[in-house]
């Protein structure tokens, strides 16, 4: 029962927390940079949320594209040691 009433605690934050990020888009600028994969994805992405998003709050969204893995592979959780 503990556990339920963590989650639905969990998800009343969640969603409390969305609808003021929402209600007041002065408060987070007028501009947002996403940087994504690229590709289909990317593309998926900007019609299902990015759009949507946009409209909504008439924030700007500004995509960009990851170029290289070399930062990820350079993360010291990706090379424990032995």
């Amino acid at each position: 029962m503990m556990r339920k009433s963590l989650g639905a605690a969990s998800a009343l934050a969640i969603t409390t927390a969305s609808a003021l990020m929402l209600a007041s888009p002065a408060l987070a600028g007028d501009q947002l940079t996403i940087t994504a994969g690229g590709g289909a994805l990317q593309m998926s992405e900007r019609k299902a949320q990015f759009e949507p998003f946009s409209k909504a709050t008439g924030i700007k969204i500004t995509e960009d594209e990851y170029t290289t893995t070399t930062p990820l592979k350079s993360a010291p959780w990706s090379n424990p040691r032995p």
